[in-house]
C-alpha cells in the first residue's frame, strides 16, 4: 500500500505583536501554537505547519505558487477590529482575497469570518451594544447544520458559549467580484453557526441583535 502523502498547513495568527505579548504573559498559548497543535494531534498523516503573523511588520507573506503549495489554511481569531482601517487589517483583507483566488480550502474561526466576509465584498461594523458575551442554550441545528461535518456525532440541541467578547458584527454578506458566495447558516434564533465563504468555514458565535 502507498504511503499518504504529507499535508502542508499554513496557520495565519491575526494577532498584533502587542497582543500576543500580552497573552502570554497572563500564561495563555498563542492561538497559532493552539491550532498547530491540534493539527498535528488530528492529522493521520505526516503533517507540517507553518505560521505566520500577517500584522507584524515587515513579514513576508506567501503568494501564487507558494500558496499552492499548501493542502489547507488556517485563521486563527483575533482581538483586533475588522473595520479600523489599519495598515495590518487591510494586508490581512488583501491577503484573504489572494488565498480565495487560489481556491485553497480554509477553516477559520471568529476573526476569519470577520476577514473572509470583507474581503468578499460584505461589511463588518462596530456593534452598537459594545461586547457582548454570554451563554446560549437550547440551539436547534438546522437540517445543515446537522450534515455540517463539524456536528457529525453531536447532538441537535446544543448550548454553547458566544464568545469573544465581540465589539464587531458582521451586518452585509453577498457575492463579490471574485465569484465568491457568502452563505450564513443560522442554528438559533440569535446565533450564528458558521459562515461559509468560498471554501472557507468561518467558526463563529455571535448576538444578531
Amino acid at each position: 500500500m502507498a504511503e499518504a502523502k504529507p499535508l502542508r498547513f499554513l496557520i495565519i495568527d491575526g494577532y498584533t505583536k502587542e497582543a500576543r505579548d500580552q497573552l502570554q504573559s497572563g500564561g495563555a498559548s498563542l492561538a497559532a501554537d493552539l491550532y498547530k497543535k491540534m493539527l498535528l494531534k488530528c492529522s493521520p498523516v505526516t503533517t507540517q505547519c507553518d505560521i505566520i503573523f500577517p500584522a507584524d511588520s515587515g513579514v513576508n507573506l506567501p503568494s501564487g505558487e507558494a500558496i499552492q503549495n499548501y493542502h489547507g489554511i488556517a485563521w486563527t481569531g483575533c482581538s483586533s477590529c475588522i473595520y479600523s482601517g489599519k495598515p495590518d487589517v487591510e494586508i490581512q483583507i488583501e491577503f484573504a482575497r489572494e488565498c480565495f483566488r487560489y481556491g485553497i480550502p480554509a477553516f477559520g474561526s471568529c476573526w476569519a469570518a470577520q476577514i473572509a466576509v470583507v474581503a468578499a465584498g460584505g461589511k463588518v461594523e462596530l456593534n452598537p451594544k459594545g461586547r457582548e458575551m454570554g451563554i446560549a442554550r437550547d440551539i436547534q441545528l438546522t437540517s445543515e447544520g446537522s450534515s455540517h461535518p463539524l456536528y457529525i456525532g453531536k447532538q441537535e440541541i446544543v448550548s454553547m458559549v458566544t464568545g469573544g467578547p465581540e465589539m464587531d458584527r458582521i451586518c452585509v454578506v453577498k457575492t463579490n467580484s471574485l465569484g465568491l458566495v457568502v452563505e450564513i447558516s443560522y442554528i438559533g434564533k440569535d446565533i450564528i453557526e458558521g459562515r461559509n465563504i468560498g471554501r472557507l468555514v468561518g467558526w463563529h458565535e455571535s448576538f444578531l441583535n
